[in-house]
């Protein structure tokens, strides 16, 4: 695969989750009334994504043939298959479910499958640093005034 192929499939993953986002900040019910509510903030962002991604992917399309003989292989194909899936679950699941299960249940899946070890010492190393992680990121959401959508789990 040529490197412009691979970055336009990229890119193209990376529109539909933006898209995806975009529809779960839409769902999202606010339940304060901020000038930067979690809705908003969430389409902003993920517009921004979209519209990006669109840009490149046609930039690619255009130049399409002055790629050259450059080549670029995926490694593990599956795994960025999974991972992409995984996203698009999340985007929904942040706006279903909640922040700290969707966040949580993401970040530990993904250490999982990146490191390959499965360990019960492990499992338990990656569950710890999920919940450090989401709790960070709540504190630093709540720093910057993003407020996260109310949700049955938070």
């Amino acid at each position: 695969m040529t490197v412009k192929k691979g970055e336009t499939i990229f890119f193209a993953v990376l529109t539909a989750i933006g898209m995806a986002i975009f529809y779960g900040a839409m769902q999202t019910k606010s339940f304060i009334e901020e000038p930067v509510t979690a809705s908003k903030y969430g389409m902003v962002v993920s517009g921004l994504m979209v519209l990006v991604s669109l840009i490149r992917i046609i930039y690619n399309l255009v130049t399409m043939k002055n790629d050259g003989t450059k080549k670029v292989s995926v490694e593990y194909p599956k795994l960025v298959i999974i991972m992409g899936i995984l996203m698009i679950i999340y985007s929904f699941g942040i706006t279903k479910i909640g922040y700290f299960t969707s966040t949580f249940v993401l970040t530990w899946i993904s250490l999982l499958m990146l490191s390959g070890q499965k360990t019960k010492k492990d499992l338990v190393k990656y569950a710890v640093f999920s919940v450090v992680f989401c709790v960070f990121l709540y504190f630093m959401f709540q720093l910057m005034g993003v407020y996260l959508p109310n949700t049955p789990l938070i």
